[in-house]
Parts: structure tokens; C-alpha cells; sequence
């Protein structure tokens, strides 16, 4: 028999894949594990817990995703922040496509459970300043505190990165975006700030 959990897990998302998180109950989960309810409370003290684990997974694909990314991305900060805002866009892109109902997952975890938002921001910002750490250490960005340049480059890019906003476009397609604002992101961060 497979690991309890994960098996708890792929049951829950093909859940809420099909059903959407509100309209799934812990005894739907529970008989596509064969177990009874009761049971399920063993592995996870709820619905919700369930829910923050399983959008743990697919958050986990958009930070696999992003190392993919700059795997392969030139090596200039322009090159790699383009590159990692586009791997967020195209995942989440593509994670809506293919199940649209696990939207409804991500706005009630975060709200219910802000620290699954507090992780996936903290790994975010933290490969954000490893990429500005190296154009500081190769004099593409002048030396500075690199978490802060991180928040900055962040908030900046807040539209990349929030999955309502990538899904929504209110401010049109992100995806030709993302080089204009790392164009003014890099020039304000550069050695020799233009006049």
C-alpha cells in the first residue's frame, strides 16, 4: 500500500481538480483513500490542512520550475530575472489550464493559512537575492543590501507572481511586461545610473 499521505494528497486533488475545494468533503477524500473519515483525521487535523499541503505541491512546481529556468537562462541578471518571472508566468498559466479549480484552493489557503504564502514569498525573495548577489559580486548592479533589493524586485513584479493577476490580466499579458520593468529595475540598481 502506498504512503497514507500522499495517497491522501493525490486523492484530494483530483478532488479538488474536479469539484473545486468548497464542494469536497473530508468523507469524499477519504472514500477515494478506503478509509473511513475518521482515519483521515489521523494523517491531517482537516480540510484545510489538506488543502495547504496540497497547494504546498503546486507551489513547489512553480519554484521547480524557476530553477529550470535559470538553469538554463544567459547568465546576465536581465537574462535570469526575465527568465524566472516568465517560468512563474507560464506555470501558473499552464497549472490554471489544466485544473481552473484549483484557483479557489490558492485564495482560501492564503487566506486561511498565511504562512503557505509566507514560505512561497520567502523562497521567491531568496532566489531574487541569490541573482542579485552574483550582479553584484560581476558589477552588473552596484553593491547594495541584497534582501532589500530582493523586496524591491518583488514588489515590483508583483504582477508576475500573483496568480489572480497572471490569470486576470487587468493590466494586459504580463509575459512582454516583464522586460520593461527588469529594464528599470536594473537601471536604477546599475553602477552608473544614467542622467
Amino acid at each position: 500500500m502506498r504512503d497514507c499521505p500522499s495517497q491522501i494528497l493525490d486523492a484530494a486533488r483530483r478532488r479538488f481538480q474536479r469539484f473545486g475545494y468548497l464542494k469536497t468533503s473530508m468523507q469524499e477524500i477519504a472514500g477515494d483513500c478506503d478509509m473511513s473519515a475518521a482515519n483521515l483525521y489521523r494523517y491531517y487535523e482537516g480540510k484545510l490542512q489538506i488543502g495547504a499541503a496540497v497547494l504546498t505541491g503546486e507551489l513547489n512546481k512553480v519554484h521547480d520550475a524557476c530553477d529550470a529556468a535559470l538553469a538554463s537562462a544567459d547568465k546576465t541578471l536581465r537574462a535570469r530575472l526575465g527568465a524566472f518571472f516568465h517560468a512563474i508566468i507560464d506555470t501558473t498559466r499552464k497549472q490554471q489550464r489544466v485544473s481552473p479549480l484549483l484557483s479557489d484552493l490558492f485564495l482560501i489557503v492564503v487566506k486561511e493559512q498565511p504562512r503557505v504564502r509566507v514560505r512561497f514569498v520567502a523562497e521567491l525573495k531568496r532566489k531574487i537575492a541569490i541573482l542579485l548577489s552574483d550582479a553584484q559580486a560581476n558589477g552588473e548592479i552596484r553593491p547594495g543590501d541584497t534582501a532589500a533589493q530582493a523586496d524591491l524586485v518583488l514588489v515590483a513584479c508583483l504582477a508576475f507572481v500573483l496568480p489572480r493577476l497572471i490569470i486576470v490580466e487587468p493590466l494586459g499579458d504580463p509575459r512582454p511586461q516583464v522586460t520593461a520593468v527588469i529594464d528599470c529595475l536594473i537601471a536604477g540598481l546599475s553602477p552608473k545610473r544614467p542622467a
